[in-house]
């Protein structure tokens, strides 16, 4: 059979044009991914760049502020061993006022030297109370400066030690800053004179101030201070020269970072230094100054890695834009050569499949058949022309009525138009007319065969099992059962007529032998007494196997509808019948709760009253003791009845249960042998099972079940 909705295999130009599209796309997002990797990291990069940039300007101006500080600190700290110093006042005073007291002088000389050597200050002089330079060391070469002598009266007065900051003496001279000492006489505070320690700061300050702690091609360090609406450049610049306390900028240039300096401004800044040219530079103000550090760099230095950076991830990003093409090129190319592999290794599976379909279906042995949407049949194998008679020539293009018999007809298409319209038929029988005439009976299973668009129904298929020979042996077996219905239907009314019917006839000879026994009793020899009591008691034997069989026979016939009872309520009631043998046996009875279920109440009655008999019966030297209990499962209830009596060897447990059989002497245990067969029949009627475990000599446990409410 030739499947419909078969898969294209062929790749035709739409397809291949949005094959093509996917790799243009994916590309695409892999070019529009790698840019924006690319951005993300060149902007990441130039943030973390930018960032060390302003960290290593901030530490460098924060290290030199603070060695600067440091080195305030210090010198005020030289000039703190002469202030105040009662010894250094009294040499000065007599040095002061005895010029030929060579000893003071020499004294004093060596005070000035050490401090000069030790601390390499450019000059140390002493000047009197009226400016006048009394000893200098190395040696004064040029004239007092006169900013000195113009704080003279200032530092009398105040008594204090005075930092002066930068100055030039004199025009084209160098730029120096001094310490300037009160010196006054420790016993009437008279002024004495100034000590001067003067600073060269190009022997220190100025080499510090323009060191840079990595290799740069433009970095430099900056000293201003605000001399009014000016800014003063303190120290020599990396790109000017001669700039000292001679260069200065108007401080409405708010661009210039050493105006922002002057200020006020603190921290990260960008503007254009005394060169005009882009700067980025940190600033900070020295403590207990009027001083203000500017650590500068030119901004194209600055971004010169990053233009460096940027270059390496425009190349990195077009080597991975030009290394997709070429992999989803070749990605490309693979495909469509595996595509036309696959297509023809597919195509040949195809047909390798479709044989193996269509011999599968030709020489299956089960009946199938396809029909199309109008009914006339498309497929009909081996197995079907076994049973229609016909060749699949003869069928192929009819329609379906060529299969079925007139009286079968209106049936067979109607089932096979429902079928056509989509509905599943499972197990559904439909007679074949076969070619000589005759039926056969098939069974069958039917399903829709849909389109490529797995909605409209092209098709039906059904797949048939020949049951001819079941039926038949289906319809004879019904007869049988109908027949052994009738039997024993017949079997039970007759044992009912032929135990009712013998009951007169029995009953007569024995009231006939009992009369001759009381009129002749004294006449007759023990022979002819004893052959008189084995006729009286064969004929109550004989009753009582009359009556036994009657019993067994009235459990069909007279048997009740099944209704509610109480198993407690119907146990009570049979004790209460064996109240008298419980007690002359010496018997103990006892039960636990007993269930609900559904039953024929005088039946269950006799089960317990058979079961309890026997307890009771078959005691053996002890005192009978009975336990009645019941557990319960998910679909039933168990019942167990336990003795201690004499028990029953395990190769006599399935004899019992037949009527009529017994396993002792009626003068050991009287009784017919009918009990436990009435005891199973019954239980079997209400649909449980019976059995017992026991052993000879240790008591016996007689149990059966009952479905629950419902479940029967």
């Amino acid at each position: 059979m030739k499947q419909n909705g078969q898969p294209r295999l062929s790749l035709s130009a739409t397809e291949g044009l949005k094959a093509a599209s996917v790799f243009i796309l994916i590309f695409i997002l892999l070019t529009a991914g790698f840019i924006t990797a690319g951005c993300f990291y060149y902007k990441n990069y130039k943030q973390t760049h930018q960032a060390e940039v302003e960290r290593q300007l901030l530490a460098i101006a924060d290290l030199k502020v603070g060695e600067l500080t440091q080195y305030r600190k210090e010198r005020l700290g030289d000039a703190a061993i002469f202030h105040n110093n009662p010894v250094f006042s009294q040499l000065v005073r007599r040095f002061l006022d005895q010029p030929e007291d060579t000893e003071a002088n020499r004294l004093l000389r060596i005070w000035l030297k050490k401090n000069q050597e030790h601390y390499q200050y450019d000059q140390v002089f002493l000047l009197d109370a009226q400016g006048a330079a009394r000893m200098a060391v190395p040696g004064l070469t040029t004239p007092v400066p006169s900013l000195i002598l113009a704080r003279l009266p200032e530092l009398f007065q105040s008594g204090q030690v005075v930092f002066q900051d930068f100055y030039r003496p004199a025009p084209g001279s160098p730029v120096y800053l001094s310490l300037l000492v009160p010196i006054r006489d420790e016993e009437n505070s008279r002024p004495l004179g100034v000590l001067v320690l003067q600073i060269n700061p190009a022997t220190y300050l100025y080499p510090f101030i323009q060191s840079w702690p990595i290799p740069s091609s433009t970095a430099e360090t900056l000293l201003v201070r605000r001399e009014g609406n000016e800014v003063v450049f303190l120290n020599e610049l990396r790109f000017r020269k001669n700039t000292a306390l001679a260069m200065r900028g108007s401080l409405t240039l708010t661009n210039v970072p050493a105006v922002k300096a002057a200020l006020g401004q603190s921290g990260i800044v960008e503007g254009d230094d005394y060169r005009g040219e882009p700067v980025v530079a940190a600033i900070r103000a020295i403590p207990d100054s009027p001083w203000f550090m500017v650590a500068r760099q030119d901004k194209t230095e600055v971004v010169a890695p990053l233009q460096a950076q940027l270059w390496q991830v425009v190349g990195m990003v077009g080597v991975l834009l030009f290394g997709s093409a070429a992999a989803i090129g070749l990605v490309w190319r693979q495909q469509r050569v595996r595509f036309y592999q696959e297509k023809a290794k597919t195509a040949e599976a195809l047909r390798e499949t479709n044989d193996y379909l269509e011999n599968l279906i030709d020489y299956a042995n089960a009946p199938i058949i396809v029909w199309n949407a109008d009914g006339r049949i498309t497929r009909f194998n081996r197995a079907f022309e076994s049973i229609a008679g016909m060749n699949a020539e003869q069928v192929l293009g009819q329609g379906l009525e060529v299969l079925f018999a007139e009286d079968q007809k209106a049936r067979a298409m109607g089932i096979v138009k429902r079928a056509s319209e989509g509905e599943r038929f499972d197990l559904v029988e439909v007679p074949i007319r076969h070619a000589d005439g005759s039926q056969r009976t098939v069974l069958w299973n039917s399903a829709p065969i849909f389109g490529p668009d797995g909605k409209r129904q092209m098709a039906t298929i059904a797949q048939g099992q020949d049951i001819t020979n079941r039926k038949e042996a289906q319809e004879k077996l019904i007869e049988a059962m109908d027949e052994l219905r009738v039997s024993n239907r017949d079997l039970e009314q007759f044992a009912y007529i032929a135990s009712h019917d013998l009951q007169e006839p029995l009953r007569m000879v024995s009231n006939y032998v009992q009369l001759i026994e009381r009129r002749y009793k004294d006449k007759l020899d023990q022979d002819a007494r004893d052959f008189i009591y084995y006729a009286s008691d064969g004929a109550m034997r004989m009753q009582k196997l009359i009556d036994s069989l009657l019993e067994y026979s009235r459990l069909h016939s007279r048997q009740k509808p099944f209704a509610p009872v109480d198993l407690n309520r119907i146990l009570q009631r049979v004790l209460r019948d064996f109240e008298k043998r419980i007690f002359e046996s010496g018997a103990h009875v006892t039960a636990g709760p007993l269930p609900g279920v559904s039953g024929d109440e005088v039946q269950l009655g006799q089960v317990f009253q058979n079961l309890i008999s026997n307890a009771l019966k078959f005691k053996g030297d002890k005192s009978p003791e009975v336990q009645i209990s019941a557990d319960e499962f998910p679909d039933h209830w168990k019942i167990t009845v336990r003795d201690n009596g004499i028990g029953i060897a395990p190769e006599y447990q399935e004899r019992i249960f037949k009527i009529f059989q017994r396993l002792h002497s009626r003068a050991d245990y009287p009784g017919t042998g009918i009990g436990l067969a009435v005891f199973k029949r019954i239980i079997e009627r209400h649909g449980g099972k019976s059995g017992v475990e026991s052993e000879a000599g240790k008591g016996s446990s007689f149990w059966f079940t009952l479905p629950k409410k419902g479940k029967n």
